[in-house]
């Protein structure tokens, strides 16, 4: 009895630190820095895994999530570039375009701070979103639509390390998103431009 009784005091006093998941510390590592070459094009999302289980049944209510990154500019700076979130709702899809800078292994946008963590799947994107210092969400993304079973139990394990929900899987057979086609004022700016082009005359 005195030993049963020395055994719970002693696990009473170990750090709850001491308690996590091994590895915790190497799983969600951030990357050292993030180059916009690595991110260019278009990412499908894998999995989501959210802290607030109230915010998981608006998650499920999206068929599909695509995010794209692109130059921002046609200069050769890779730290400016164009983020478009396209999100799918049975046969209609919602655009988010904006702005963003990398800087050094993520990026800020409305207020919320995304940081890029090591995944050990080769053309995935593990994104980590945090407001105001707390965790919000973990999102997976892939340039597949599905990913093998180590990916997903790394990062179901990943979301155990943050003390996150367990993570909600994204249905492969609903259909992605197209990239969102030029809006009318856009086309008509477009052809004004070249036929401004057309209309000046040749070097003589």
């Amino acid at each position: 009895m005195l030993l049963a009784t020395c055994v719970v005091a002693l696990f009473c006093f170990i750090p709850a630190s001491s308690l996590a998941p091994p590895n915790c510390e190497d799983l969600v590592r951030p990357l050292d820095h993030v180059d916009g070459h690595q991110l260019d094009g278009r990412w499908a999302m894998i999995a989501g895994s959210l802290v607030d289980p109230k915010h998981v049944e608006r998650f499920k209510s999206r068929d599909s999530a695509v995010i794209k990154f692109s130059n921002a500019s046609d200069t050769s700076n890779t730290s400016n570039l164009l983020l478009e979130r396209m999100f799918g709702f049975g046969d209609k899809c919602e655009y988010h375009p904006s702005n963003i800078t990398l800087e050094g292994n993520g990026f800020s946008s409305s207020n919320v701070s995304i940081t890029f963590i090591h995944t050990g799947c080769s053309d995935c994107l593990l994104m980590r979103f945090t407001e105001a210092g707390a965790l919000r969400n973990l999102y997976l993304f892939s340039k597949r639509r599905e990913v093998e079973g180590d990916v997903m139990d790394e990062f179901k394990t990943q979301a155990e390390c943050v003390k996150s929900q367990p993570p909600v899987m994204m249905d492969s057979s609903k259909k992605l998103c197209p990239d969102q086609m030029p809006t009318l004022p856009e086309i008509e700016e477009l052809a004004e431009k070249l036929k401004a082009v057309e209309n000046v005359a040749p070097d003589a």
